[in-house]
């Protein structure tokens, strides 16, 4: 069997773009929800607005170098983004009221994400 060597790359890209944006998610949401006492429901979204835009150019441009028209990836983007914050505030909301530590629930959110959104990003988004 062979191996896509530009498929392997491309996950090495997305992996770390992913890393850079979930380390300015993750920071967001423990310094607003632990540093200035903001419920989830709030820090949450706020964290995930402050990751956007630095994931969306680094995606596009680096990880899967993309030449689709900008505002079609754009607005695919948006709506996969509004999408993952409904998903993820909800689950981590949930998982709260359950007794797991917020952070905790983030992360569980993150990798959901995560999952999916190389697929999406890869078939629909940036070709």
């Amino acid at each position: 069997m062979k191996i896509d060597s530009e498929l392997i790359a491309q996950v090495k890209r997305y992996i770390f773009v992913g890393l850079a944006s979930a380390l300015i998610e993750l920071v967001f949401f423990v310094l607003l929800n632990t540093g200035f006492a903001m419920d989830v429901r709030f820090a949450n979204p706020i964290a995930i607005t402050c990751s956007t835009a630095v994931n969306f150019t680094l995606n596009r441009n680096y990880s899967f170098k993309s030449t689709a028209k900008p505002y079609r990836s754009a607005l695919l983007y948006i709506l996969l983004f509004l999408f993952n914050q409904v998903f993820s505030t909800s689950l981590i909301y949930m998982l709260a009221l359950q007794g797991v530590l917020p952070v905790i629930a983030k992360t569980i959110s993150m990798a959901c994400i995560v999952a999916w959104n190389f697929v999406l990003y890869r078939k629909v988004i940036f070709t």
